[in-house]
């Protein structure tokens, strides 16, 4: 799966904070990096925003401006995520649907597949408060990523139990 990188860069004179969110176990995830810089103090900040971007969905903060960063995509907001949740439960429920027609029509024994209820909010306290923004979209973040990851894992681990 895909890391998500969480960007806050609000033009108020304020260092550009960056938290990446990768999986850390098969149905979980967690922060692996969290960094803060100065775009225009630090002359190799924009390469180390490619590096750190670079592969990952970039998810932009409330009032974020990423223009100028050179991140491919341009960015995402918490409200993507969301809905690519969202069209993952709807997949599941066509795929139990498929599997159930399937079964009815075939007569076989077939198993439905075993998606996993998601996890609820995230317990996980945010300790990097560089930004006031950032910090509550990145635990929220993790938290859609490890309904992804669970939802994910257990896609595969079905379609891997019917082959």
């Amino acid at each position: 799966m895909l890391g998500i990188v969480t960007v806050d860069r609000q033009l108020d004179g304020y260092p550009s904070a960056i938290w990446v969110t990768n999986q850390s176990a098969p149905t979980e995830a967690s922060h692996s990096n969290a960094v803060v810089l100065d775009v225009d103090e630090d002359p190799s900040a924009l390469a180390k925003i490619r590096s750190l971007t670079r592969g990952n969905i970039v998810v932009k903060t409330a009032g974020s401006d990423i223009r100028d960063l050179s991140i491919e995509g341009g960015g995402r907001v918490l409200a993507d995520i969301q809905e690519m949740v969202q069209e993952t439960r709807l997949f599941q429920r066509e795929i139990r649907q498929l599997v159930a027609d399937y079964r009815k029509r075939t007569r076989t024994s077939l198993v439905d597949p075993d998606f996993p209820t998601p996890p609820g909010p995230s317990r996980v306290p945010c300790d990097f408060r560089r930004s006031t923004h950032a910090g509550p979209r990145a635990s929220e973040l993790r938290r859609r990523s490890m309904d992804l990851l669970v939802e994910d894992r257990r896609g595969a681990t079905s379609k891997n139990s019917s082959a």
